[in-house]
């Protein structure tokens, strides 16, 4: 069951999405859960990740630790 659907535009995070499918086409699940044991670690520039952490941030704030997230490209 997914809790929720987080949403990733192209146009604003290209270098997120990037590596979002990049790690999606090495067979790893576009479903994540609140509590992030085990995630793929990439570089990503301060400016980058700050932007795309405070989206995540807000789209997942009130979801409880091991809320499934499905990740979506648009």
């Amino acid at each position: 069951m997914i809790d929720k659907v987080n949403y990733f535009p192209t146009d604003k995070y290209s270098k997120n999405v990037a590596h979002i499918e990049h790690t999606i086409n090495k067979g790893k699940s576009a479903i994540c859960t609140t509590n992030p044991d085990g995630a793929e670690i990439e570089y990503a520039k301060p400016a980058d990740n700050r932007s795309a952490g405070s989206l995540i941030s807000y789209q997942v704030d009130q979801l409880p630790s091991g809320a499934k997230i499905l990740i979506q490209i648009k």
